[in-house]
């Protein structure tokens, strides 16, 4: 549509100076032939020094705006008017849209994540313009694949914790004991007083029956552990990605130690023991960096209890 009415002007314009005079007309003729040219030879010289920079992997939040993982880079002279990029885009692995997306120099093309997963770009080709979009050079990439990961909200969900066979997590109950610093729980050894030693810890039946000074050492409170094993469908959902993370967000709230299982296809394990571990996991798992393994560890130390979505004789979140 543009050209066509960039053709309709110059035939107009030729018109009229055809009108005046056939010298004003020959003039007109050469201008408009080496302006042409000029524009055609800037399009060949920025496709001869284009550089494409690609971000492999990029990870933001629900409705955070970042410019989009690839660009062109033109180190010369002469600058394109527009860029105009034929990308082929892919969310949680089931949607494919083809689309153009334009690059000018005034405006950047900005990509918002409304709802969580992974979006995967491919770049299957790029048209640098001119200043008047008349002419345009196609540039041709492979193995131009990326993608923006939008982690879910940081919404936990609180669920209690079992031991298995029971209906709660219910460990024994002792006082606290402070070792300097460090709180403690339950007696690891005793050993012979040094001088470093707090007189708080001094066991007095040991020191009264041997005729010494003995103190107790404690081990450190132990956090509890959690296994839980995911099953994912072929197509992922920005609902089971949301419930999925608050759930494990909730226990690491709870200072609960996780060992997880993900299974679509292979099977993925991760230790999670923070949310910073938990972001990870789910940039690692969805970008297929994580490394796949053979069997479930042999034993499962609690269970969650929710008749929705878990199965508690597996150990199952099923998706």
């Amino acid at each position: 549509m543009y050209k066509i009415f960039y053709l309709l002007c110059c035939m107009i314009l030729l018109y009229i100076a055809g009108l005046f005079s056939s010298t004003l007309l020959t003039g007109f003729v050469l201008a408009m032939i080496i302006t042409a040219c000029f524009l055609y030879g800037t399009t060949w010289i920025c496709k001869k020094n284009a550089m494409i920079k690609v971000e492999k992997t990029l990870t933001i939040s629900k409705e955070e705006e970042i410019s989009f993982p690839f660009s062109i880079q033109i180190s010369s002279f002469f600058k394109p008017g527009l860029i105009r990029y034929h990308v082929q885009v892919q969310y949680n692995q089931k949607k494919t849209v083809k689309k153009y997306i334009d690059d000018t120099i005034s405006t950047k093309p900005v990509f918002v994540g409304h709802d969580c997963g992974i979006y995967e770009f491919t770049l299957l080709s790029a048209f640098i313009y001119d200043w008047t979009r008349l002419f345009h050079r196609k540039l041709h990439f492979k193995n131009t694949t990326c993608a923006i990961v939008v982690l879910p909200d940081a919404f936990p969900i609180l669920y209690p914790i079992s031991l298995h066979g029971s209906t709660a997590l219910q460990t024994e109950k002792k006082s606290p004991v402070f070792t300097g610093n460090e709180l403690s729980m339950e007696i690891k050894d005793i050993r012979e007083y040094q001088k470093q030693d707090s007189l708080k810890h001094i066991h007095w039946k040991q020191c009264a029956r041997l005729q010494k000074f003995y103190v107790k050492e404690y081990e450190k409170e132990q956090g509890h552990s959690l296994v839980i094993k995911a099953f994912f469908d072929n197509e992922f959902s920005c609902q089971a990605l949301q419930f999925f993370y608050s759930v494990i967000l909730g226990f690491l709230q709870q200072q609960v130690h996780i060992t997880c299982y993900i299974e679509k296809t292979e099977l993925y394990r991760f230790f999670l023991m923070s949310k910073e571990d938990l972001d990870l996991m789910f940039v690692s798992f969805l970008t297929k960096q994580a490394l796949p393994v053979e069997e479930l560890d042999p034993i499962y130390d609690v269970l969650i209890h929710d008749q929705q979505c878990l199965d508690a004789n597996n150990t199952q979140l099923i998706f």
